[in-house]
């Protein structure tokens, strides 16, 4: 498992050098670190009719990424303008944007990444939400916000980097508001071959879909929903082994999506009325 100053030099350079992120980020300014859908009722198909060249396959598997956020969301419940949420693992700041834009709810954001930070919160400025959506550097193992902080927590793909889920989720209980929702999405571990071929290349230590269950139910959290996201992912991961601009992952990442030697879920989490 990486440390954390090994993650947080990792993302300041996929936010800062050109590569895939970067030109995916150029039209709207919103810069994904995580897996796109193609959503039920959708082919890859549909997506494909319009890409003529590489600027236009980067635009549709821009959007595949956006309809990874919009489709979560859907599992927050009902935010409103005077709630506060936590996006944990932040990134880029594009999934606290977009919750705000569809919610108004303030978001607080935290990485490890200082660039990632900088980058959120400049694209907030931009977006016109700096009041209401702010990213920090920190610790999602360890917040630095008092018990009861926050009505709703938001953790997409940054959980692959927390090396104990039972501290994670008491930190995440103790910084919720009671009967808080608590969405994760999250790659987890099938094949252990393709899991070291994984945490190296990303620096991650993924787990399995249970450990996450076992997991949050010690730690005072009821599972409340949950959707398989793997065959949903695996049209984004094949669209992106087509990219002149892939970062090396796309071979494994795609036949791991498509053969489920790894899997992708989202899991909702209702706060345990006694904690």
């Amino acid at each position: 498992m990486a440390d954390p100053q090994e993650i947080a030099e990792m993302y300041d350079l996929k936010t800062t050098r050109t590569g895939l992120n970067r030109s995916l980020a150029e039209g709207d300014g919103l810069f994904f670190n995580h897996n796109g859908l193609v959503l039920p009722g959708e082919t890859l198909e549909m997506y494909e009719r319009s890409i003529t060249d590489e600027k236009s396959r980067l635009e549709r598997l821009h959007e595949i990424e956006q309809n990874l956020v919009r489709f979560g969301i859907l599992y927050l419940g009902t935010p409103t303008e005077g709630m506060i949420g936590l996006d944990a693992g932040c990134g880029g700041g594009e999934s606290g944007i977009m919750i705000h834009r569809s919610f108004g709810s303030t978001i607080e954001g935290f990485t490890l990444s200082p660039e990632q930070a900088r980058y959120g919160n400049g694209a907030a400025e931009n977006y016109g939400c700096s009041d209401k959506v702010r990213f920090h550097v920190g610790d999602m193992l360890n917040l630095e916000r008092p018990k009861g902080s926050y009505d709703f927590i938001w953790v997409c793909e940054s959980t692959e980097h927390a090396a104990d889920l039972d501290a994670m989720f008491r930190e995440f209980n103790r910084v919720a508001k009671s009967l808080s929702r608590l969405v994760i999405i999250a790659w987890c571990a099938v094949d252990p071959k393709l899991k070291e071929v994984v945490d190296n290349h990303y620096l991650t230590d993924i787990h399995r879909f249970d450990e996450y269950l076992e997991s949050a139910q010690r730690e005072g959290w009821n599972l409340a929903e949950h959707v398989d996201l793997t065959g949903m992912t695996a049209p984004y991961w094949e669209l992106r082994s087509r990219s002149e601009n892939g970062t090396g992952a796309e071979e494994f990442m795609y036949s791991g999506f498509r053969d489920k030697g790894i899997e992708y879920h989202l899991l909702a989490f209702d706060k345990q009325t006694y904690c």
